[in-house]
């Protein structure tokens, strides 16, 4: 699975290089505002669909969908879809919700509703062109064999700068990870800056405030895989599922522990296999390669190497020395939709070795 970057591109991927875009520095206090008001307007556009839903007006859902939705299924079809699972048991009250915000025009609201003894999840993708709703039976999820072990290894935060953490192993609602056993604590990180994760219409990867950041080494470690050369998705208009971590970086870390970076933007990987690497180094840059449909870094720790939903196992972590909505944390776990940046000088972060 490994691939190794060629010595002469490696050294060419320097802190100066100038597809390495620079660091955003922004402090919390610059986004909060904005940001809770796009969360408001996903949460209240996506409520009120799925309140119409659950009452059985249907229709008035569909024709707010998207044309590529409205193509794909018939009104017919998805009223027979909710008769169906109305069939089974009620759809009650709501139990849970969340909006996350991609701006204040696009975002996706999930919601859970009682439906008998269990529970059904409507995930109602908000964006310009109209909605796109979809609602499933949620089953429990099994037994996390590593929930009580978090990694040995002291860790920082993969980035400089403040980003976003749309996707955290907490809340498990609107967590997409949460079902495979190896990316059961990972996180997606982004970066929110000006009310969006990015500029102009966000058509072309250079739009995304997280395209071509510096991707670093949240710990001391050994490579074991690092792989280039998968083609960087259209934002929006295609995703890459035969190579889901797409580019990407393994890093042992000791103790049976190892860091899985992914999504790396084509052609700027780094490292290589076999090479030792220190906290902070500078591994590659932000991209859109693989499952990804826009711009952004996703970590998680795992106890074995390798990308392979059957195989290894999700390990929880814990960061050290970061802010967290404005708070130093010593040390903690960011929940999805804080916004984080790591507290260490800047100047410390990119040595290397």
């Amino acid at each position: 699975m490994a691939v190794a970057a060629c010595g002469a591109d490696r050294a060419a991927i320097t802190e100066s290089s100038p597809g390495t875009a620079p660091a955003v520095d922004l402090r919390y206090a610059a986004v909060a505002g904005d940001y809770s008001a796009a969360s408001q307007a996903i949460l209240d556009r996506g409520r009120d669909a799925v309140d119409r839903l659950v009452g059985g007006d249907v229709a008035s859902v569909y024709e707010q969908a998207s044309p590529p939705v409205k193509a794909e299924i018939s009104l017919a079809e998805v009223e027979r879809l909710f008769a169906e699972a109305r069939a089974v048991a009620p759809i009650g009250g709501r139990l849970d919700e969340r909006a996350i915000p991609f701006g204040s025009a696009r975002g996706v609201y999930f919601a859970d509703h009682a439906h008998g003894e269990g529970r059904v999840r409507f995930r109602i993708v908000v964006d310009p062109s109209g909605l796109m709703p979809s609602f499933e039976r949620v089953r429990p999820l099994p037994a996390d064999p590593r929930g009580d072990t978090p990694a040995t290894a002291r860790l920082r935060l993969p980035f400089d700068g403040l980003w976003w953490a749309a996707v955290a192993p907490s809340p498990e609602i609107g967590n997409h990870h949460a079902a495979a056993q190896d990316q059961r604590h990972a996180f997606d990180f982004l970066i929110w800056r000006d009310g969006s994760t990015h500029r102009r219409d966000g058509r072309d990867n250079a739009d995304y405030w997280a395209w071509a950041q510096p991707v670093r080494a949240p710990a001391a470690g050994t490579v074991v895989a690092a792989h280039d050369g998968v083609p960087d998705n259209r934002p929006g208009a295609e995703t890459n599922t035969s190579e889901p971590a797409g580019n990407h970086v393994v890093i042992d870390l000791g103790h049976g522990e190892y860091a899985a970076l992914a999504h790396f933007q084509t052609g700027s990987i780094r490292v290589a296999e076999g090479d030792r690497v220190s906290s902070g180094q500078l591994l590659g840059l932000v991209g859109n390669s693989g499952n990804s449909s826009e711009p952004h870094i996703h970590f998680h720790v795992q106890d074995a190497p390798g990308f392979d939903p059957g195989g290894p196992l999700g390990i929880p972590v814990r960061f050290d020395n970061y802010e967290a909505d404005g708070i130093a944390q010593p040390r903690g776990t960011p929940s999805g939709g804080q916004f984080v940046r790591p507290l260490e000088t800047e100047s410390a972060a990119r040595g290397t070795p």
